[in-house]
């Protein structure tokens, strides 16, 4: 089978469940369509793959240890603008870890899946669990702030894995950053920091495509882009 090194990262969504028997299917299926638009489009923006969904998240690969750490980052600060757009809190936990993989089917397997998918499991809402091989990876890349969290034992694992916590800031509003990060390959300039608008865009378009009507209204200051 092929291989391939990989930084890997996945997502949950906390207490999904609660939600959907609180605000009732239709609502939680809606709110599951955006949050999963949000977080491919975060990925994509970050050049990485979503390999597939798990549900209540997703895993994803990257190809540089960086920029997974870069996606991690930008999924909690997206999740935290829709929160307190929403005025409702949503938490997301995610875990991060990498190495070599098996490349199946377009599906991916090794130890760095298990690792990613273990640390997400031990991480609390709102954190991230970043495996110490990642943080060497990165060798200082995207001057992230991490704070050692000592070794987790982990389920299936013969030996402790050194972990760190990846700190992060809540942004204070979607602003426009002078130049685009990354260029899309159908405008000329790609949209920045935008998950949230894009991701809500996509849904409402998917939705008239199925004879649904919806009207998304848009609004703000002069100049803001």
């Amino acid at each position: 089978m092929p291989s391939r090194t990989a930084t890997i990262l996945v997502t949950d969504l906390v207490g999904s469940t609660e939600r959907r028997v609180r605000v009732g299917e239709e609502a939680a299926d809606e709110f599951r369509r955006v949050h999963d638009h949000l977080l491919a489009d975060t990925v994509d923006q970050c050049g990485g793959i979503v390999i597939k969904g798990l549900g209540d998240g997703i895993l994803a690969s990257f190809p540089s240890a960086a920029d997974a750490l870069s996606a991690a980052v930008a999924i909690q600060q997206a999740v935290d603008i829709y929160s307190r757009r929403l005025s409702e809190s949503h938490e997301v936990r995610i875990g991060v870890s990498g190495g070599d993989v098996t490349v199946e089917d377009d599906d991916i397997f090794g130890i760095p899946v298990v690792e990613a998918a273990r640390l997400c499991s031990a991480a609390s809402g709102r954190q991230i669990l970043v495996a110490d091989l990642v943080k060497s990876m990165a060798r200082g890349r995207g001057n992230h702030w991490f704070v050692s969290v000592g070794s987790f034992a982990l389920k299936g694992l013969d030996e402790p894995l050194d972990a760190h916590e990846l700190r992060w800031e809540p942004l204070e509003s979607i602003s426009p950053l002078p130049l685009p990060g990354r260029l899309s390959g159908d405008h000329l300039f790609g949209f920045v920091r935008r998950q949230l608008q894009r991701a809500v865009l996509k849904t409402s378009w998917e939705e008239c495509r199925n004879s649904r009507r919806r009207m998304v209204l848009l609004a703000g200051e002069a100049g803001i882009g």
